[in-house]
């Protein structure tokens, strides 16, 4: 079962909304995974390495950097997949203060996982075949 969050002081006192749930660390050590395929596809889209504080959408798959300022009314979430309710949150960078919208078990966990890596692994190959595309097309206007 997972915890419910606790925030860290500063989080507590001059951070943005946190989720009712604590990630559970082997998520944490999933989520490594899940963020280093954002940085690689977010390289080959953008040709430029990604950093924590960019926020990024690449398909469905949407990276809000940690909000620093003050508007109440400002989206918490830090990480989200449209079509799956459940969103990540965290303090100042991902790892730091984790937490989730909802309480899920392994399997659960697991799925979305995978729905966030087929999504990250989608966008970049159709960002590839239409670079294929491309190229065949102007290949075929000098031929």
């Amino acid at each position: 079962m997972t915890e419910h969050y606790q925030p860290e002081m500063g989080q507590a006192c001059f951070g943005q909304p946190w989720g009712a749930y604590a990630v559970p660390r082997w998520v944490d050590s999933m989520f490594d995974g899940i963020y280093s395929e954002v940085r690689r596809v977010y390289w080959n889209i953008k040709q430029e390495s990604y950093h924590d504080y960019i926020d990024a959408d690449l398909g469905a798959v949407h990276i809000r950097g940690y909000y620093w300022g003050e508007d109440e009314d400002h989206d918490p979430r830090n990480f989200w997949i449209d079509g799956i309710e459940q969103a990540i949150c965290w303090y100042k960078h991902p790892g730091r203060g984790m937490s989730s919208s909802f309480e899920l078990d392994r399997d659960a966990w697991i799925a979305w996982h995978d729905a966030v890596m087929a999504e990250l692994r989608r966008v970049d190959k159709e960002h590839f075949d239409k670079i294929a595309r491309d190229a065949e097309s102007e290949d075929a206007s000098h031929g």
